[in-house]
């Protein structure tokens, strides 16, 4: 008796079974995979879009360059999801390697090409075909980013007219640095009524956690130097409340910022770049020689994980190492 020919539906059923379904291509599971012929960068783009609309520009405009990129790497705009799988990841990886592209850059492309691709697989109900599994994502070490407070003291005593861009970006500066090291983006959308009763309260616009910072005189000196401004703003850096216009304002004005920081550099001839990123990296490297504990220097920052901390942190030297040693074996002998 002659059998009847294989459906997909059944040869489906019995790879499902057998635990061989993963190793299906999407496109061939019939209605488990509805939905993976969508167009990846059409929904992407839609994905960008709904960030916008959440006022995450940042995010927003992390998925765009990681497109744009990963276009360039296919040379076609019409992938579908089931298009997106580990070999041709892994491909694109290479690729941006010989394209010169850092390794810490890499790895961003691809947290945000995974995070759209996870978006897209919800809303179509596809299978995941795992693309990502392969690739590394994890945090890579980057070389530490820090000033001395001897080259914190030659900034400060440089003579600089009042009035110019180059004082308000050292004034910036180092009230961030006393602020316990608060970041560029909080200081240029802080207000006047988040400071009260002699503290600032704060929420990190990067991940929401609350931040308490006490005014110290050297903050207070700094903050009545801009205090005759027609603003709520603390500093003249914004202009505007609109969340889209105020976004576009901060990225204009965090390049010109980080401009002003590297002609302060030149000026009082230290050896590393001043940046934006550098007063984080040398507030929690002074509290850390200091012997701040790292739990304080970690909420300090408005980190919720104290291992995120030690990326600001030089690393210990020897001598500390040394003396750490010592005092274990002194306890033992």
């Amino acid at each position: 008796m002659c059998q009847r020919p294989w459906s997909c539906t059944s040869l489906v059923a019995v790879l499902y079974i057998t635990g061989g379904l993963r190793h299906l291509r999407l496109s061939f599971s019939g209605g488990m995979g509805q939905g993976t012929s969508a167009r990846f960068f059409s929904c992407a783009e839609k994905e960008a879009a709904k960030c916008e609309q959440q006022q995450q520009f940042s995010t927003a405009k992390n998925y765009r360059t990681a497109i744009r990129s990963f276009r360039r790497f296919t040379g076609s705009t019409a992938l579908s999801l089931a298009d997106i799988t580990a070999d041709r990841m892994a491909s694109y990886v290479q690729w941006l390697r010989l394209q010169g592209v850092s390794l810490n850059t890499t790895v961003c492309y691809v947290k945000a090409l995974r995070a759209i691709y996870n978006k897209v697989l919800r809303q179509c109900h596809a299978v995941d075909a795992r693309p990502f599994d392969r690739l590394y994502t994890g945090q890579v070490r980057t070389q530490k980013r820090s000033v001395s407070d001897a080259d914190i003291s030659r900034l400060r005593g440089l003579p600089l007219r009042q009035d110019s861009p180059l004082a308000l970006a050292r004034d910036i500066f180092l009230f961030c640095l006393y602020a316990q090291g608060m970041p560029f983006v909080d200081a240029a959308h802080l207000r006047r009524s988040h400071i009260s009763g002699g503290m600032i309260a704060y929420e990190r616009h990067k991940t929401g956690q609350r931040v308490v910072v006490r005014v110290e005189p050297c903050m207070q000196a700094i903050i009545d130097r801009y205090a005759g401004a027609n603003s709520d703003f603390v500093f003249p850096i914004l202009t505007t409340h609109d969340p889209r216009q105020s976004y576009r304002q901060y990225q204009s004005q965090l390049r010109a910022y980080n401009r002003h920081l590297h002609r302060l550099q030149k000026m009082v001839r230290l050896d590393c770049n001043i940046t934006s990123y550098v007063v984080r990296h040398t507030w929690a490297s002074l509290a850390y020689d200091c012997n701040v504990d790292l739990a304080v220097i970690s909420s300090a920052l408005g980190h919720t994980n104290p291992g995120t901390t030690r990326i600001y942190i030089r690393d210990i030297d020897n001598r500390r190492l040394a003396e750490a040693n010592c005092k274990v074996l002194w306890r033992i002998l």
